[in-house]
């Protein structure tokens, strides 16, 4: 499957934005708030660089079987920047989630003004 130069333009830009930060520990889970189902993802950011870091928006994704994007979700971190070597948690909360949904990634997004 050839790649658009779009999407490797996104690519590019997602990996600049997230320049020195990583993703740890990235689990999920489906839960059931007052009768509705939620999908729950948490994990880790950290900072693997030796300088300070702003922290952009995590992107949820949700992919189909046939790989297409079904729900996106945007969430702010917990934390504005991140020293050298810190780390903070994250959680994104889909609330019923498509049932189409079979996998997820987990990326960055520039925040507003940050593009």
């Amino acid at each position: 499957v050839r790649r658009s130069q779009a999407s490797r333009l996104a690519d590019s830009v997602a990996q600049a934005l997230g320049s020195g930060l990583k993703f740890r520990n990235v689990t999920s889970e489906r839960v059931n708030e007052n009768n509705v189902e939620m999908l729950v993802v948490r994990g880790v950011i950290a900072n693997i660089s030796d300088q300070s870091r702003d922290l952009p928006l995590v992107k949820l994704s949700l992919y189909d079987s046939a790989n297409l994007v079904v729900q996106e979700k945007l969430a702010p971190p917990p934390e504005r920047t991140l020293a050298p070597n810190e780390s903070t948690g994250f959680k994104v909360s889909v609330e019923s989630p498509p049932a189409a949904a079979r996998r997820f990634e987990v990326t960055f997004a520039p925040r507003p003004g940050q593009e």
